[in-house]
Protein backbone atom coordinates (compact mmCIF):
# COMPACT_ATOMS: atom_id res chain seq x y z
CA UNK A 1 0.00 0.00 0.00
CA UNK A 2 1.04 3.53 -0.43
CA UNK A 3 2.70 5.76 2.54
CA UNK A 4 -0.47 7.69 2.12
CA UNK A 5 -2.42 5.67 3.44
CA UNK A 6 -0.36 4.49 6.49
CA UNK A 7 -0.24 8.10 7.31
CA UNK A 8 -3.86 8.33 7.43
CA UNK A 9 -4.17 5.26 9.09
CA UNK A 10 -1.13 6.42 11.73
CA UNK A 11 -3.60 9.53 12.71
CA UNK A 12 -6.96 7.56 12.41
CA UNK A 13 -6.32 4.25 14.15
CA UNK A 14 -2.87 5.00 16.07
CA UNK A 15 0.09 2.92 15.64
CA UNK A 16 -0.63 -0.43 16.64
CA UNK A 17 -2.93 -1.23 13.43
CA UNK A 18 -0.11 0.31 11.21
CA UNK A 19 2.06 -2.30 12.35
CA UNK A 20 -0.10 -4.49 12.13
CA UNK A 21 -0.43 -3.70 8.21
CA UNK A 22 3.24 -3.87 8.36
CA UNK A 23 3.55 -7.18 9.46
CA UNK A 24 1.36 -8.23 7.32
CA UNK A 25 2.97 -6.83 4.35
CA UNK A 26 6.26 -8.56 5.51
CA UNK A 27 4.33 -11.49 5.63
CA UNK A 28 2.97 -11.35 2.08
CA UNK A 29 6.20 -10.79 0.77
CA UNK A 30 7.76 -13.77 2.25
CA UNK A 31 4.84 -15.62 0.89
CA UNK A 32 5.83 -14.36 -2.44
CA UNK A 33 9.24 -15.19 -2.28
CA UNK A 34 8.87 -19.11 -1.47
CA UNK A 35 6.75 -19.24 -3.64
CA UNK A 36 8.94 -17.57 -6.52
CA UNK A 37 11.49 -20.15 -4.73
CA UNK A 38 9.31 -23.16 -5.08
CA UNK A 39 9.00 -22.35 -8.98
CA UNK A 40 12.76 -22.12 -9.27
CA UNK A 41 12.60 -25.26 -7.39
CA UNK A 42 9.89 -27.30 -10.01
CA UNK A 43 11.69 -25.25 -13.58
CA UNK A 44 15.15 -27.36 -11.76
CA UNK A 45 13.23 -30.27 -12.09
CA UNK A 46 11.58 -29.98 -15.12
CA UNK A 47 14.63 -28.95 -16.86
CA UNK A 48 16.79 -31.67 -15.59
CA UNK A 49 14.15 -34.55 -16.72
CA UNK A 50 14.07 -32.50 -19.95
CA UNK A 51 18.36 -33.23 -19.93
CA UNK A 52 18.21 -36.77 -18.83
CA UNK A 53 15.63 -37.74 -21.05
CA UNK A 54 18.16 -36.35 -24.08
CA UNK A 55 20.92 -38.52 -22.94
CA UNK A 56 18.69 -41.54 -22.43
CA UNK A 57 19.28 -41.48 -18.89
CA UNK A 58 16.70 -44.44 -17.97
CA UNK A 59 14.72 -41.54 -14.96
CA UNK A 60 16.04 -39.07 -12.57
CA UNK A 61 16.41 -41.00 -9.83
CA UNK A 62 19.06 -43.47 -11.43
CA UNK A 63 21.09 -40.60 -11.97
CA UNK A 64 21.36 -39.06 -8.69
CA UNK A 65 21.60 -42.53 -6.68
CA UNK A 66 21.94 -45.71 -8.37
CA UNK A 67 18.54 -47.20 -7.65
CA UNK A 68 17.17 -50.39 -9.83
CA UNK A 69 14.43 -49.40 -12.01
CA UNK A 70 11.59 -51.49 -12.35
CA UNK A 71 10.66 -53.27 -16.17
CA UNK A 72 10.87 -50.89 -19.06
CA UNK A 73 7.95 -48.97 -20.03
CA UNK A 74 4.88 -50.19 -22.07
CA UNK A 75 6.29 -50.98 -25.54
CA UNK A 76 2.81 -49.46 -27.18
CA UNK A 77 4.44 -45.62 -25.64
CA UNK A 78 7.98 -46.35 -27.45
CA UNK A 79 6.21 -47.44 -30.69
CA UNK A 80 4.41 -44.42 -31.13
CA UNK A 81 7.84 -42.25 -30.93
CA UNK A 82 7.21 -40.80 -27.62
CA UNK A 83 10.71 -40.79 -25.56
CA UNK A 84 10.30 -41.94 -21.27
CA UNK A 85 12.00 -41.03 -18.33
CA UNK A 86 10.81 -43.57 -15.87
CA UNK A 87 11.08 -41.43 -12.01
CA UNK A 88 11.50 -43.03 -8.60
CA UNK A 89 11.27 -41.71 -4.82
CA UNK A 90 14.81 -42.22 -3.74
CA UNK A 91 13.71 -45.35 -1.61
CA UNK A 92 13.20 -47.09 -4.64
CA UNK A 93 9.17 -47.47 -4.58
CA UNK A 94 7.74 -45.49 -7.36
CA UNK A 95 6.96 -41.68 -7.23
CA UNK A 96 3.92 -39.96 -7.23
CA UNK A 97 4.75 -39.96 -10.87
CA UNK A 98 5.31 -43.33 -12.42
CA UNK A 99 6.91 -42.17 -15.72
CA UNK A 100 7.37 -38.80 -17.44
CA UNK A 101 6.30 -39.03 -21.02
CA UNK A 102 7.42 -36.54 -23.96
CA UNK A 103 5.82 -36.74 -26.94
CA UNK A 104 8.09 -36.92 -29.76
Amino acid sequence: ESYGELDELLREEGHDQVHGKLLQLQRLKSQERRQQQQLGQQEQLLAHLRQANTRGVRGVAATRRHVPLAKPPANSVKEAGHKVVRVRSHTGRPADVDAVVFPP
